[in-house]
């Protein structure tokens, strides 16, 4: 049961073809954005529950892209809706989709990662 959701995709490039979840995937994160600035920027579409930055392992900079996990699915999916219109941090467009951190994706491994990261704790 449950209702039916719109499978929605970013503008442009295509990232993966994730089923609908609470936790949305954003790419495009300038390198020196904080966790703190991700939450001011989505804090107008829906109450966030934990925003995961991901950083590189050696260099602790920002890999430019974070998950943000949602109290439900249709706050997620109103934020997923609202960035096909454009969202932007500091003047660079963000690329949204449903993030799935459970299933390794074949044409990168940053699903991988995300799900390592975030079993040991390496988000901000």
């Amino acid at each position: 049961g449950g209702p039916v959701l719109p499978m929605i995709q970013a503008r442009g490039r295509r990232y993966g073809g994730s089923p609908p979840s609470n936790v949305l995937l954003f790419r495009g994160i300038p390198t020196h954005v904080t966790h703190d600035q991700i939450k001011m920027m989505l804090a107008p579409y829906a109450p966030i529950k934990e925003v995961r930055l991901i950083k590189d392992k050696n260099t602790q900079m920002s890999r430019g892209f974070c998950f943000v996990e949602f109290y439900s699915l249709e706050d997620a999916t109103y934020t997923l809706t609202c960035s096909q219109e454009g969202m932007y941090i500091e003047g660079h467009q963000l690329w949204v989709t449903y993030a799935d951190p459970e299933r390794p994706s074949d044409s990168n491994n940053n699903r991988q990662q995300a799900a390592f990261a975030i079993e040991q704790g390496q988000w901000q």
